[in-house]
C-alpha cells in the first residue's frame, strides 16, 4: 500500500485577498491623485505663461501626469475585465480614449475631472461593504471557479504517456475537481490517484473516483515531496495575491508550488492556453530534463504527441 501523502491544514488558511480588487483600489487612488493635481498645475501654468522656461517645466509635469492617468485608466480596465464587470470595463476604455485626446491647454479642466471622478465613484472597492456581488464573482472565479479538463484532452495526454509495465505509479492533480480527469488518466494504468479539491461537494465526488482526496486548498496541504510519478495540472488562469502580499499568476503558483512533489524523472502534463505556460516551466528548468509540446488541433508540436514516462515535464495547449 502506498504511504499516506496528503493532509490538510484548514485552520491555517487565511482570508482570501483578491489581487484584481486590491490593484483596482491602487489604480483608483492614483487616478484620484492625478485628477486632483492636474487642475492645480493648469492654474500654475496660466499664471506663469509669460515666463517661458517655467511654463515649459509645468507643462512637462502636466504631460507626465496626463500619461500616468491614461496608464492607470487602462490598468483599471484590465482589472474590471478580470472581475467580469464588462460594462464598466467598456466605459473605462472609452474614458481612456477621451482622456488621451484631451487638449491639455484647455483653460478649464472641471468637466474633464468631473467625468473621471464619476468613473471612480462607480468602481468596486475592497474597503466598501456594498460589493457583495463583486466579491461573490471573484470568489467564484478565484476560489470555486470550476473549469473541468476536457476528457478528450486527457485521453490524448494518456495515450502519449508510456507507463512502466509491472510498476504501480502515483498520479496527482492539485485541483482535481470531481476527479474525472485524473481517473481517466489513471484508469487501466496501474496507478494510485491522489487529488486536492477546494470545493467540498466536488471533493466528495472525487473521493468516490480516486484513491485519496484532500479537502481544501492545495496551498495549505501537507504533501510528501517527490511522491508522485505523474502530476496533471490544469490550474485556474487568474491573477491573485498570496498570503504574504505578493501578486502572482495562479497558474504559475500552482506549477511552482507543486514541482517539489514530482518524483525525479516524473512526468508533468500541463494544460495550457496557447502554450503560455511553457514559459512557466522554465522556472524549474534545472529539474526539467525535457519539455515537449502538443496541440489538440495539431497546429503545433504534433510530432511530439508521444512522450515517455520519466521524460520530465510536458505542456499541451487546450
Amino acid at each position: 500500500m502506498p504511504p499516506e501523502t496528503l493532509a490538510m491544514d484548514e485552520h491555517l488558511q487565511p482570508k482570501q485577498t483578491y489581487y484584481a480588487l486590491v490593484k483596482l483600489d491602487e489604480a483608483a487612488r492614483g487616478i484620484t491623485q492625478a485628477v486632483n493635481e492636474l487642475p492645480v498645475l493648469r492654474d500654475k501654468l496660466a499664471k506663469v505663461a509669460s515666463v517661458k522656461i517655467r511654463a515649459r517645466e509645468i507643462y512637462d509635469d502636466i504631460k507626465k501626469l496626463h500619461t500616468k492617468l491614461i496608464d492607470l485608466l487602462s490598468a483599471s480596465r484590465l482589472f474590471l475585465i478580470e472581475m467580469e464587470l464588462d460594462t464598466l470595463a467598456e466605459y473605462a476604455g472609452k474614458l481612456s480614449a477621451s482622456v488621451r485626446s484631451f487638449n491639455l491647454m484647455t483653460p478649464d479642466y472641471s468637466k474633464f475631472c468631473d467625468a473621471i471622478k464619476g468613473y471612480i465613484s462607480k468602481l468596486p472597492s475592497a474597503g466598501k461593504t456594498t460589493n457583495a456581488s463583486v466579491i461573490g464573482r471573484l470568489m467564484n472565479s478565484v476560489r470555486m471557479g470550476y473549469y473541468p479538463t476536457d476528457l478528450d484532452h486527457v485521453r490524448m495526454i494518456t495515450e502519449g504517456i508510456e507507463f512502466p509495465e509491472g510498476i504501480t505509479t502515483n498520479v496527482f492533480d492539485p485541483c482535481c475537481g470531481c476527479g474525472l480527469a485524473l481517473r481517466t488518466l489513471a484508469q487501466g494504468n496501474n496507478c494510485y490517484a491522489y487529488g486536492v479539491e477546494l470545493d467540498n461537494a466536488r471533493a466528495e465526488e472525487a473521493q468516490g473516483r480516486l484513491y485519496q482526496v484532500g479537502y481544501g486548498s492545495f496551498f495549505y496541504s501537507r504533501i510528501s515531496n517527490e511522491a508522485f510519478h505523474v502530476m496533471l495540472l490544469n490550474p485556474p488562469y487568474l491573477s491573485v495575491i498570496t498570503e504574504g502580499g505578493q501578486n502572482t499568476r495562479s497558474e504559475k503558483r500552482f506549477l511552482v508550488d507543486s514541482m517539489c512533489h514530482l518524483a525525479y524523472g516524473g512526468c508533468l502534463p500541463y494544460s495550457l492556453r496557447q502554450l503560455y505556460g511553457l514559459v512557466c516551466l522554465e522556472v524549474h528548468g534545472q529539474r526539467v530534463q525535457e519539455v515537449q509540446a502538443g496541440s489538440r488541433n495539431g497546429n503545433s508540436g504534433e510530432e511530439e504527441r508521444r512522450f515517455r514516462y520519466g521524460s520530465g515535464a510536458c505542456g499541451f495547449s487546450a
